[in-house]
């Protein structure tokens, strides 16, 4: 199930705390949620995870940004282990199933932090609020984040990738936290 690890091997009995999302590229969006996870996951003593996918769950195919720069990044973050999930594995999983096989069984995830536009589960039935409910029950804690702006408009990487279709360099480079 895990094809890439930064640093460590899986030991699904050290809590972690997990930052989870498609992680495409590294935007100010995904910076805001990592940093999070880094912050409260270092205060209980959790590793810091970065869960993602290899794909996307929309039937459009999603190209990474940057991604040679994507682990080096994290590392230099502090983020202890990357996770890459195939996407074809879990896609068929409940929001019950995804939890319990992926986030408690093979993370012991503690603590989870996501955007809140965040989707999971068969066909993305659920999202945060769902999240934080299996939370309660699994004894994970989970923080959904507000999406971070610029302009009045939440970033994305679909938002990064027009920026830049249309030449609008300096904007897609503000999204990604990069000065121009």
């Amino acid at each position: 199930m895990i094809t890439h690890n930064c640093t460590s091997t899986i030991n699904p009995d050290e809590p972690r705390a997990v930052a989870i999302g498609l992680f495409d590229g590294l935007h100010l969006g995904h910076s805001a949620v990592i940093s999070r996870m880094l912050k409260a996951g270092q205060s209980r003593g959790l590793l810091p995870t970065v869960l993602t996918f290899d794909s996307s769950p929309k039937p459009v195919d999603v190209k990474l940004l940057a991604p040679a720069a994507f682990e080096a990044r994290l590392r230099d973050m502090g983020v202890h282990t990357l996770v890459r999930l195939p996407f074809d594995t879990v896609r068929h999983l409940s929001p019950e199933q995804f939890a319990r096989e992926v986030l408690i069984n093979a993370l012991c995830t503690k603590a989870i932090f996501c955007g809140e536009n965040f989707r999971f589960g068969k066909n993305a039935a659920a999202g945060a609020t769902e999240l934080c409910a299996l939370g309660e029950t699994l004894g994970f804690s989970t923080e959904a984040l507000a999406l971070v702006e610029h302009e009045g408009e939440p970033i994305s990487s679909t938002r990064i990738r027009l920026c830049i279709k249309l030449g609008n360099t300096a904007t897609a480079s503000a999204m990604l936290g990069e000065r121009v």
